[in-house]
């Protein structure tokens, strides 16, 4: 009945205050970084060089550029976050060594407008609006897989 919905008791609502619960305050001390890291802040060690960049870093340069973020895009579409993720993983002296199947020459031309044909045993490109330059590299025997490399920066961003 409708009178016996209304006497029952209403349960508080969560109220905030500006004084902090004990349960807040125990939670707020344990995300404290551990003494040893106290007030200092981390840095790259100086002598394995610079750091390897993240995919979202390479993401973001890529991503400056509109031939080159169409290029990363239909690269993902291709091989899928987890091939973005090992490019980026193994890259070496601010190149990726990419993954190349029957769709990359396409995805090449529609990007940059260079055929990758048959006749092309070598060929060295770059991008025309931010310059970031390309290399492939096709397998000297069947047995081996062609190669493509391309800058993680461009030149004129270095």
């Amino acid at each position: 009945t409708p009178s016996s919905e209304a006497a029952a008791p209403l349960s508080e609502p969560d109220v905030e205050t500006a004084v902090p619960s004990p349960v807040a305050q125990k939670d707020k001390a344990s995300r404290k970084p551990p003494s040893s890291a106290k007030g200092r802040k981390e840095r790259p060690s100086r002598r394995g060089g610079k750091t390897q960049p993240t995919l979202r870093q390479v993401t973001d340069r890529f991503a400056a550029c509109g031939r080159c973020s169409y290029f990363w895009a239909g690269y993902r579409v291709l091989f899928g976050e987890e091939g973005l993720e090992t490019a980026v993983n193994q890259s070496e002296s601010g190149w990726l060594d990419l993954n190349w199947n029957l769709q990359m020459p396409d995805l090449v031309h529609k990007t940059y407008g260079v055929r990758l044909d048959v006749a092309h045993f070598h060929y060295e490109g770059c991008c025309d609006e931010c310059r970031r330059h390309f290399v492939f590299e096709a397998a000297k025997s069947e047995d081996l897989e062609d190669r493509f490399h391309i800058e993680i920066s461009p030149r004129m961003a270095k």
